[in-house]
């Protein structure tokens, strides 16, 4: 045992600066406390799994992660996240089809134009893990595990990061922080990129730490490895470049060849992945980065940190690490006057995070975590300098002994801190929480109702945004929405500057408007009915998925005798008499109608525990909230061919 210490000592002097600050608890802590402090640590992740799996539901129909999703079904399928949209019966460019905002274009208007989501390619390549090793069966729910177990991942590498500098308790402690974070909690189950980018983070810069310690190559490469990966989860990751630079250059020994070959492979770990996507996006876009064409990659200014820094600190220090962040950035000034060398390194990994999103053009406020997601890979960093801080005014060498008194202070302090952090972040986060569970529920519905009418290659048309995301990711449908059939929408694309920063690429909306602005209403229904109809010659099932309104009486699946006294939704209705009144240009159905039935509807309703109304100072009885979906499925039918009569010679 004493020459385990010995050599847990001697790692730990690596970063040390001044020898009379006192040794880690860590150092201090017997093989017996340490395992007890693993099997509670690992106890409380499986908490954190059970209760995020509870609010667990395969899918998610957001316009980022319809990007994310896709591309990585498209990069299971070809290789490849390019999504090139054809009709169904000639084969050529469709516009009309569904392509998410989140795509943008390449070689636009040209027989070759195709689309890529403008996110790095990383967490579409783990979606395509997922959906290879799943296969039909079980991949596309494997897929939407990806971030619950990379958040329980960092986690654990959350404690063992604090356990570096300030032992197994307080590395609990902050573990369990981070955990209920509402940003965390809400991030888990959405398959975003900030999960595993909170996991490669997490695990790079523990990896990073215990390299500067221990030296061995297999840390120096999997600490590049996981760095370099981040910034293909997320650009802004690149940032964490600044801590692994420090590390070497902290680390260079001019005469020991071991060290710079562990050098060497840090950096190129590091710059492996970075590079291949780097040239994948050049080959693929024509820029270094999918945020290019949309101006965001420099949508940084002064002008929005004037409006910005408020807003980060309010929210980091509330819906972020409630008394934590504070606490935090007090430790980490603190570090500097006992470890300059950490306390550069976490600065490294902190600040850069903090000041570009303060710069960044989108940072909405509310009690929301939009703009808090933009952190979570640095809350680890954040926990660790808080526990720190409480770490340091636990101990006081006084002729080699510590002083119980403040050591029993501290850690008290640090358990109700944690406690009171804790409260506030299940308070803050249990609404939205089941909010977000019920909404994809009733989604949930929805989507299992089209897979199952609508076979696989079928044409679906949905006014709804949401379940397109995430019909394009589930099933395998032609898909159209009803913007570009609308010319309010068409007419609306040049409304914002193309030079500004926005999330919707402006060579997109040039195409589309250069091509449809000419077109009225009528011509624009014209060529709705004309999708329709080749899709139905070429044999394919065409499906309007449409919300129903509540008070309408139940359709029949079996139509009354005459089809043209019923009240169809308007977006039907008026392609039905489109169809009367005009024959459709596609040859094959010349002397066919469209003809429409429903053929499934329903009702689905979600309960919600009874809440009392937030009014002050007043008893009101506690409400029933219910949410309701009421949706049905029409198909687009050709009525039987016209019978010409004939004449007597």
């Amino acid at each position: 045992m004493s020459v385990l210490v010995a050599a847990d000592q001697s790692e730990s002097l690596a970063l040390e600066v001044r020898p009379q600050s006192p040794p880690p608890l860590a150092v201090r802590e017997g093989a017996f406390r340490r395992y007890l402090y693993v099997l509670l640590a690992l106890l409380v992740i499986g908490g954190f799994c059970l209760v995020s799996g509870r609010f667990w539901v395969p899918l998610h129909a957001g316009i980022d992660q319809n990007g994310y999703l896709v591309g990585g079904k498209q990069i299971a399928r070809s290789g490849t996240m390019k999504l090139a949209p054809r009709r169904v019966d000639t084969g050529e460019l469709d516009n009309h089809q569904f392509v998410g905002g989140m795509w943008v274009g390449a070689e636009l208007g040209t027989p070759r134009q195709r689309y890529y989501p403008k996110y790095p390619i990383g967490q579409s390549l783990l979606i395509a893990a997922a959906l290879r090793i799943g296969g039909e069966r079980w991949g596309t729910q494997l897929a939407y595990w990806v971030n619950p177990i990379a958040a329980a991942g960092g986690l654990w590498a959350t404690f063992l990061l604090i356990r570096l500098w300030a032992g197994s308790f307080f590395g609990i402690m902050g573990m369990i922080v981070v955990a209920t974070s509402p940003v965390l909690l809400l991030l888990t189950n959405n398959p975003n990129s900030h999960a595993t980018d909170f996991f490669f983070a997490a695990w790079g810069m523990y990896l990073l730490f215990r390299w500067l310690e221990a030296g061995r190559r297999w840390r120096a490469a999997l600490a590049g490895f996981c760095l370099g990966y981040a910034c293909t989860i997320r650009y802004s990751e690149g940032l964490l470049v600044l801590p692994l630079l420090a590390a070497a250059l902290l680390a260079i020994q001019w005469r020991n060849k071991k060290r710079w070959i562990e050098i060497l492979l840090l950096a190129g770990y590091w710059l492996l992945p970075v590079g291949l996507m780097a040239i994948y996006n050049r080959v693929a876009i024509g820029h270094w980065t999918g945020y290019d064409p949309t101006n965001e990659s420099a949508g940084f200014a002064w002008s929005y940190a004037a409006d910005n820094w408020e807003t980060m600190l309010r929210q980091m220090a509330t819906n972020g690490l409630f008394f934590i962040f504070p606490l935090g950035v007090a430790g980490l000034v603190e570090l500097f006057f006992r470890n300059w060398k950490t306390g550069l390194l976490l600065s490294l990994w902190i600040m850069p995070c903090l000041l570009i999103y303060t710069f960044y053009y989108w940072a909405p406020d509310g009690t929301n975590i939009g703009y808090l997601r933009f952190f979570l890979s640095i809350f680890p960093a954040i926990a660790a300098c808080a526990m720190m801080l409480l770490y340091h005014l636990s101990i006081l060498p006084s002729h080699g002994r510590w002083i119980n008194g403040r050591r029993l202070g501290a850690i008290s302090m640090a358990a109700v801190l944690t406690a009171i952090a804790v409260a506030v972040h299940i308070e803050n986060s249990t609404d939205s929480l089941l909010n977000d569970y019920q909404q994809r529920l009733l989604l949930l519905n929805t989507s299992d109702a089209v897979i199952k009418y609508a076979p696989p290659g079928s044409v679906v048309f949905s006014p709804n945004a949401a379940l397109l995301h995430q019909l394009q990711f589930a099933g395998d449908y032609y898909l159209y929405s009803e913007d570009t059939f609308n010319p309010s929408y068409i007419t609306g694309l040049p409304r914002q500057d193309a030079d500004d920063p926005q999330y919707f690429d402006p060579n997109r909306k040039k195409m589309l408007f250069e091509q449809y602005h000419n077109l009225n209403a009528r011509q624009l229904l014209e060529e709705e009915v004309d999708i329709i109809g080749g899709a139905l010659a070429a044999g394919r099932r065409v499906f309007f998925v449409l919300d129903r309104n509540r008070n309408e009486p139940l359709p029949e699946n079996i139509r009354p005798p005459d089809a043209r006294s019923r009240k169809w939704p308007a977006q039907v209705a008026k392609l039905l008499s489109a169809s009367e009144a005009n024959k459709p240009t596609t040859q094959s159905v010349t002397l066919r109608r469209l003809d429409a039935k429903v053929v499934d509807y329903w009702r689905y309703v979600v309960d919600r525990p009874a809440q009392r109304p937030n009014v002050p100072r007043r008893r009101l009885p506690a409400r029933r909230q219910v949410l309701a979906s009421n949706g049905q499925i029409i198909e687009m039918v050709l009525q039987p061919p016209t019978t010409r009569p004939t004449t007597a010679p």
